[in-house]
């Protein structure tokens, strides 16, 4: 399905080219000049967040002059760090950012030793590498390769933040402790499952997990699950992502791709007697000469609508195939993952018949929740749902299986309490440094007529006075969309796109808080003074950076300590001029306070 969808995009791209050979300014057009220009401006003075950077999840319109921008993050993973980056700039190119708060840092978060502490020539490599190993977020990347090296504001408060993160820390280094028992939690409830569950739970739990071992596609594991729907009598709609997906499914059997590509070829020559020069020239200018092939189909969706061409009468089968871009751009892949777990257990619950089978049920679904939650890895909905069935779970447990396996968990659960309490109040924090009693909201006239709520917002972007970027991650990205709405803001919540990697980018995660839970030093993603001298001077030779360079950086003394390690650092004592610099992690080193030297 990917392999043909690209396909046809690089076949537009060729008729793209073809049609820049064709078209001129001598072309006739169907409307007048002044028309033209009007309507074309307003197609590429359009907002379009590119596929590939992410989607927009929702948005709220609240007629205010001030406009936030909520990024869901998950830290440490290069590709959703460069998406945010991506869609950073996206916003202060066409409007101007104003702030970017960012979790994980309290007070300004300057990016200017990056350009204080590094050479021009060296810098793009730096930041590419510190990004890849997951030590600079997106933000600060962005910061730093724009030279705008102040605009990022911590939304912590920073003593309950460091608190926390300590703790945070301490958690992580007994998750191999917390894993065994875990592990012995879940043996005892795949026996209650052998036990109790019927012939049809079985197998829809033998489907889920042959689904996550990515033994079946997921084309087949939602096309079975529908039938399970349709019989049980679900309702499909409090699935939003997953009813999207499955008529995505439904969409992509009538798919014919020559049919297809034929139409596509016919549309471009007929726009070509339409389009104005102007118009084409500013398509060049916004897909980068057709090399942004993501922002490419938008465009040529758009102009087709401009022309008011009948699709679905002259070209039904690319009509059917903008239908399916559309619809996949409204699916949130993290929201489908939660609905999937939901729309199992409601599955398994209508297929049990006794009331054993449904509490077994409840056990087997609710093991998910303390999981996530004692690895500090819930979401805030899924926080609520916790503890208000976490009693009824320990009842349900010490019925059916052995107590004494659950209760190796209670000094841990004490700790992971005392964790969620200070987190629930960094919201509090969150709030307080994003609306500061001393800056005024004014509401804003705007036309709202027939619109969705994105284009409410976009559409009156002239009227906005400051566009601020919101970013976090996990357990706060709900929570701040809420405090967003309580307070009556216009917003606009964007998933950054991310393929794989989700795995490694945790372990690279939490690799660095432990480290930073000792340390304490300002962000999350940490910067490069948090690597020992002699990683440091890895990280950066593996950058690119010459052996001379490094000798104006590092003292003799860290070189000597690298050279123990690494026999291949030896050239860059030899071109150590014999004086001490300063080094970037001297500057940039904490106290036990946490303060920055």
């Amino acid at each position: 399905m990917r392999m043909n969808a690209k396909k046809l995009i690089s076949i537009l791209v060729v008729f793209c080219f073809l049609f820049s050979f064709v078209i001129g300014p001598t072309t006739a057009s169907a409307m007048t000049a002044a028309q033209a220009t009007v309507e074309y401006k307003q197609i590429f003075n359009n907002f379009n967040l590119p596929y590939s950077f992410g989607q927009i999840t929702s948005a709220h319109y609240g007629a205010t002059d001030r406009v936030l921008i909520n990024i869901q993050d998950l830290h440490s993973h290069p590709q959703v760090q460069k998406n945010i980056s991506n869609i950073i700039e996206l916003f202060d190119k066409k409007y101007g950012v104003n702030k970017v708060f960012l979790e994980g840092a309290y007070g300004q978060v300057s990016t200017k030793w990056i350009e204080e502490r590094t050479n021009k020539r060296n810098k793009a490599k730096i930041l590419d590498m510190m990004l890849e190993t997951g030590r600079l977020t997106g933000a600060e990347y962005y910061s730093a390769k724009s030279d705008k090296t102040e605009i990022i504001e911590g939304l912590e408060k920073k003593e309950p933040y460091l608190d926390n993160l300590k703790r945070f820390g301490q958690l992580l280094e007994e998750q191999d402790k917390v894993e065994e028992i875990l592990k012995a939690i879940s043996d005892s409830t795949k026996e209650l499952k052998e036990k109790y569950y019927g012939k049809r739970q079985k197998k829809i739990e033998e489907l889920s997990q042959e689904y996550k071992e990515n033994k079946i596609t997921s084309k087949k594991y939602y096309t079975l699950l529908s039938k399970h729907i349709d019989k049980l009598g679900i309702d499909i709609n409090k699935y939003e992502n997953t009813l999207a997906y499955i008529m995505l499914l439904e969409l992509q059997k009538g798919l014919n791709y020559s049919k297809i590509t034929k139409e596509l070829q016919n549309l471009i020559y007929l726009l070509k007697g339409q389009l104005p020069y102007a118009a084409y020239k500013k398509l060049l200018e916004h897909t980068d000469n057709f090399t942004r092939t993501d922002s490419l189909y938008i465009y040529i969706m758009q102009i087709a609508r401009l022309y008011e061409l009948d699709l679905t009468v002259n070209f039904p089968n690319l009509d059917k195939y903008f239908r399916y871009i559309e619809l996949s751009q409204k699916i949130n892949p993290m929201e489908m993952i939660v609905e999937e777990d939901k729309l199992r257990h409601e599955i398994n619950t209508r297929f049990s018949e006794t009331k054993a089978q449904r509490e077994v049920v409840f056990l087997i679904d609710f093991e998910k929740y303390l999981r996530d939650y004692i690895t500090t890895k819930i979401t805030s909905d899924d926080y609520k749902y916790y503890k208000a069935n976490v009693k009824n779970y320990i009842e349900l447990y010490n019925k059916y299986a052995d107590n004494r396996v659950l209760s190796l968990l209670d000094a841990y659960l004490k700790e992971v309490d005392n964790f969620y309490v200070i987190n629930n109040d960094r919201n509090i924090y969150f709030t307080d440094n994003m609306f500061k009693q001393d800056e005024q909201i004014n509401k804003i006239e705007g036309n709202v007529e027939n619109k969705s709520e994105i284009s409410k917002i976009i559409d009156n972007m002239n009227e906005v006075k400051n566009v601020d970027i919101v970013i976090t991650g996990g357990f706060h990205s709900q929570t701040v969309t809420e405090i967003l709405k309580d307070h009556g803001v216009s917003y606009i919540v964007i998933t950054p796109n991310v393929r794989d990697g989700v795995k490694l980018a945790e372990q690279t995660y939490h690799n660095i808080v432990k480290e930073q839970s000792k340390i304490s030093f300002q962000t999350l993603a940490s910067l490069i003074a948090s690597l020992s001298p002699s990683e440091q001077i890895k990280l950066l030779r593996s950058a690119g950076i010459s052996d001379e360079e490094l000798a104006t950086v590092y003292t003799i003394n860290q070189i000597e300590e690298s050279l123990r390690e690494s026999s291949q650092l030896e050239p860059i004592l030899k071109n150590f001029n014999g004086q001490n610099t300063i080094n970037i992690a001297e500057i940039l080193q904490s106290d036990t306070t946490g303060e920055i030297k």
